[in-house]
């Protein structure tokens, strides 16, 4: 699986956890160095505290970003496997067309 395709899941799983859970999961994409990083907070995010995983991926053309990108893939869908389904209020989101 190519690190696009990879990337592109784990937004979807992303998401889904953001939305369904009270974890918390954040990705950011550095395009001007190439790297993927990912913060987990188990049970959601609060001031002062520490991540509960933390994963930084350089996104070059070898086999080893895909090694970490598959790793964060299974990380985050065992988060979402493993978790009981809430409802969440969303305030502010909004929709652009």
């Amino acid at each position: 699986m190519n690190q696009m395709v990879l990337i592109n899941e784990i937004m979807r799983l992303t998401l889904l956890v953001n939305n369904v859970s009270e974890h918390t999961i954040f990705i950011e994409y550095a395009g001007h160095v190439n790297t993927l990083d990912c913060r987990v907070h188990v049970n959601g995010w609060r001031k002062d505290n520490k991540w509960t995983k933390d994963f930084h991926v350089r996104l070059n053309s070898d086999d080893c970003g895909c090694f970490m990108l598959n790793k964060i893939k299974e990380y985050i869908n065992d988060l979402y496997m493993n978790t009981e389904i809430v409802e969440l209020e969303q305030k502010g989101a909004e929709c652009f067309a």
